[in-house]
């Protein structure tokens, strides 16, 4: 009989090694591999500094799991049981399992009901914390403006902080585009003098300018996704940031073409309306006058 003995690390990207690799040497394995009769045939591989050899011969797999290794331990355990060998799973990990997210706020209410109710081991205590959260809220507990000591979830204040964040870090931009665009659009104005005389219409010179503005936002945006590829990859091979492997979302990638779009929208239908309103004769002398 072979036994494969697994330690799962935090997160692994394909194809690559894991960066900084968590500094606590593990003892289950060891302590497992004493236990076992010496007739089995022990093999093991520590996920942090090499790749598990799937495909080997082994007749049972066995790891050692805690909270922040769970995930990567999963991932393990279904490619052995993709190939029909047996996994066996220990450790400590806390999982709530629901019927539908519509159950996690009456969970999270009795979760915290009971933990209320318990008592404090020592005196010196004031509060016994123990959020039922995801990692999300988990993340928003550890910012500045959260509250460490409440058991009431702490990403709605993390998600509003970024939102408004977002909105002061994009309105500079849009009113720079505004006025770009204005600036554009009126070393063009002999051309909307020209068209405008020989009869075309306000709405397919409108049309033109927040076409043309929408597709320079949409390539700026292009650009702005590729040099956003390099330097998530760069942050990843730097090793800077512990236990994270940075990507680009196609979800988040989607949210900024929507975002972008409705910048090119948004700097572009004032400009083009303005100049698109102008007399012929104004057109052709430069712009409206001041």
């Amino acid at each position: 009989m072979r036994l494969t003995l697994v330690h799962p690390c935090i997160g692994r990207r394909p194809g690559e090694r894991y960066i900084r690799s968590w500094q606590m040497e593990p003892l289950p394995p060891a302590t497992l591999a004493g236990l076992t009769p010496r007739d089995i045939d022990v093999r093991f591989y520590d996920d942090r500094m090499e790749s598990i050899p799937y495909d080997e011969p082994t007749d049972l797999v066995a790891m050692s799991v805690e909270t922040y290794t769970a995930r990567r331990a999963y991932q393990i355990a279904s490619e052995y049981r993709r190939r029909n060998v047996p996994v066996v799973m220990g450790g400590f990990h806390a999982v709530v399992l629901a019927r539908s997210t519509d159950d996690l706020p009456s969970i999270r209410e009795e979760f915290n009901a009971r933990v209320a109710r318990m008592e404090l081991p020592d005196k010196h205590y004031t509060a016994l914390v123990a959020p039922f959260e995801t990692r999300w809220d988990s993340l928003a507990r550890e910012s500045p403006f959260a509250d460490r000591t409440s058991p009431d979830r702490q990403g709605p204040k993390l998600t509003l902080f970024l939102v408004i964040a977002g909105l002061l870090f994009v309105t500079l931009p849009t009113v720079n585009l505004v006025n770009v665009t204005v600036s554009r659009i009126l070393e063009r104005a002999s051309e909307i003098g020209v068209r405008k005389a020989f009869g075309a219409p306000t709405r397919s010179l409108i049309a033109q300018f927040v076409v043309e503005n929408v597709v320079l936002t949409l390539a700026g945006g292009a650009i702005g996704l590729v040099l956003s590829a390099f330097v998530l990859r760069a942050l990843n091979q730097s090793g800077l940031f512990a236990f994270s492997a940075f990507a680009v979302n196609a979800r988040v990638f989607g949210y900024g073409v929507l975002l972008a779009i409705a910048f090119g929208l948004f700097s572009g239908v004032y400009p083009a309306w303005r100049m698109a309103r102008l007399h012929p004769v104004e057109a052709l002398k430069g712009g409206p006058s001041r």
